[in-house]
């Protein structure tokens, strides 16, 4: 009997024990989060390996062209005017051309090109180039002429720099000298007149501009070049110069008249001063 009792108390015990840590302590919620994938797993090198050999797609450019593919290329820029990028696929031919007879004619492609977008500057220069680099080819005649009338195209007005104008009769002169060059002798002979007549006025409007301003010593120094060094080339400017001369004289004259004026007025106000004392 005793027995039973102490069973059911230890039962009790045991029960209430159970119901008290099961309302008393608080339940935690684990999450299961996935594992991260090793550094040095397999899959992972592979997958990093693919992404850092991936390459970007090539643009593909004139420069990556071949000879044949250039010339359709150009061909093409040509037909559309389209003359700055034709003249960057002609300087591509020019790097690729192992044949003299070839590159003479793109070098020659490209200065007419740059005469005809307007661009005469750089045309001169490419004409000019091209008769220095092949000067045995048959078009050395035509290339000069197309450089000096680049360089005429370039000359400024007689009131402003004539280097332009030099340079263009420097050129010509060089051209007049071959006597084989006879196709465009003429052109040039008249252009060369003409820049001989630029240089003139240039030379005139300087001395005019010294005599108005009555800086006679440089005007009579500049009258003085024009009668040793153009005169003999252009006989007809003589009664301009001759004109000029005179006005030269003339300025100089009333210059010598109102200084001898003003020496006189200085001597006279230095006389009545001392008569005053």
């Amino acid at each position: 009997m005793i027995n039973t009792r102490k069973l059911i108390k230890q039962a009790i015990i045991i029960a209430l024990s159970t119901y008290l840590h099961t309302y008393t302590t608080p339940t935690t919620t684990t999450l299961e989060l996935p594992v991260p994938q090793s550094l040095e797993s397999k899959k992972y090198k592979t997958r990093m390996r693919k992404a850092k050999t991936e390459k970007k797609k090539k643009i593909y450019t004139y420069r990556d062209m071949d000879y044949d593919e250039l010339i359709l290329a150009k061909n093409k820029q040509v037909e559309s005017r389209n003359y700055t990028s034709a003249i960057k696929y002609l300087e591509q031919l020019i790097k690729l051309c192992t044949d003299i007879n070839k590159a003479s004619d793109h070098v020659l492609e490209v200065a007419d090109i740059l005469f005809t977008d307007g661009q005469y500057q750089r045309a001169a220069r490419m004409y000019t180039d091209f008769a220095t680099l092949y000067p045995g080819k048959e078009k050395v005649e035509y290339a000069l002429y197309r450089a000096i009338v680049s360089s005429f195209v370039c000359i400024l007005p007689c009131d402003r720099d004539q280097s332009k104008t030099e340079e263009t009769l420097s050129l010509a002169a060089a051209f007049l000298k071959q006597d084989h060059f006879t196709q465009y002798k003429d052109e040039v002979s008249a252009l060369f007149a003409q820049c001989q007549q630029r240089l003139i006025e240039s030379e005139l409007s300087i001395c005019q501009f010294y005599i108005k301003r009555g800086r006679l010593k440089p005007a009579q120094r500049r009258l003085d070049t024009l009668k040793s060094t153009w005169l003999p080339l252009v006989p007809s400017m003589e009664q301009t110069l001759n004109t000029c001369q005179e006005e030269l004289n003339m300025q100089d004259m009333l210059q010598k008249e109102r200084t001898e004026k003003m020496i006189i007025a200085h001597n006279n106000t230095r006389k009545k001063a001392a008569e005053r004392f």
